[in-house]
């Protein structure tokens, strides 16, 4: 009867454990997930960025050349 109650006992603590670590595992997922977004979206504003500079430095480029002509 000991025995029974602490096999049972310890049925119901590893399946306790595992629906811990199932949320814990999904939770991480999502959070990566998240994350994944964050940096799709810092890549498209660093290259709209990036863009943005290199047609400032060309339109800047050319207005110094205009001024030395």
């Amino acid at each position: 009867m000991v025995l029974d109650a602490f096999a049972s006992y310890l049925g119901e603590l590893l399946a306790e454990t595992m629906k811990e670590e199932d949320s814990m595992v999904l939770g991480v997922s999502e959070e990566i997930r998240k994350l994944n977004g964050t940096l799709s979206s810092l890549k498209k504003f660093l290259y709209n960025a990036e863009k943005k500079l290199i047609a400032s430095n060309w339109i800047f480029t050319g207005l110094d050349q205009e001024t030395e002509d």
